[in-house]
C-alpha cells in the first residue's frame, strides 16, 4: 500500500507488508512476518522471529527486540530491550531499558548491534552470551567490500586470461566499436 497504514492488532506469520507511509501497529511483529517500510514505523508490542524480516527507511519506535535481523536507516528507540538480534540503524540508536530493574540484567543482550551516528544505551551485555557494539561502521558493508576486494585480483586474471586469448586490450578506449567490427569467426573465440 503507497500510504499510511495501522494495524490495530499483530502481523502474524508468513504475512508481508509494504507500506509506502507511516506505519503503525499496536501489536506485536510475529516471527516469519516480513515488513518494508518506506516511512517511519511504530510497533508497540515489539518485534520478534529469527525469520522475521524488517527493513524500516526512516524512525523506528518499539517495545523490545528479539530475535530479529532489522534494518532501521532512521533513528531507532527500544523502549525496554534487543535480545539476541542483528541490528542496523542508520541514525541515533536509543535503548531505554524501562523494565530493567537489575544491574546484572543488560538492555542489549547477545546481540550485534550497529548504529552509525550514536548510541544512548541502559545498559549492554551479559556474561552469558557476547554482545557486540559498534558505532560509525557499517559491518555489513564492510564484509562485502572485503569479499569484492578478495574478487578482484581473480577477476583480474580472468580478465588478462581473455586479452592474451582474444589479441585485445580490453581497457583500450573505442573497446565495444572493436569488438563489434570483428569477422564472426574472430567474435566466436
Amino acid at each position: 500500500y503507497s500510504k499510511n497504514i495501522t494495524i490495530n492488532g499483530n502481523i502474524d506469520s508468513l504475512i508481508t507488508v509494504e507500506c509506502g507511509g507511516i506505519l503503525i501497529v499496536k501489536g506485536s511483529i510475529e516471527n516469519g512476518a516480513v515488513v518494508q517500510c518506506n516511512g517511519d514505523a511504530f510497533v508497540e508490542k515489539g518485534i520478534i522471529g529469527k525469520k522475521t524480516s524488517f527493513f524500516v527507511r526512516g524512525y523506528l519506535e518499539t517495545d523490545f527486540i528479539q530475535g530479529v535481523k532489522i534494518r532501521v536507516m532512521g533513528n531507532l528507540t527500544v523502549q525496554n530491550n534487543i535480545y539476541d538480534s542483528q541490528v542496523f540503524c542508520g541514525g541515533e540508536l536509543y535503548v531505554e531499558g524501562k523494565k530493567v530493574k537489575r544491574k546484572n540484567k543488560g538492555c542489549i543482550i547477545g546481540s550485534d548491534v550497529t548504529s552509525m551516528k550514536q548510541m544512548f544505551l541502559h545498559s549492554a551485555g551479559s556474561e552469558f552470551s557476547k554482545t557486540t557494539l559498534s558505532c560509525g561502521i557499517d559491518l555489513e558493508l564492510t564484509k562485502q567490500i572485503d569479499e569484492m576486494e578478495k574478487a578482484i585480483p581473480l577477476l583480474n586474471k580472468k580478465i588478462l586470461g581473455l586479452q592474451s586469448r582474444i589479441g585485445l586490450d580490453l581497457a583500450q578506449t573505442g573497446i565495444e566499436v572493436i569488438l563489434k567490427a570483428l569477422p564472426r569467426s574472430r567474435k566466436n573465440t
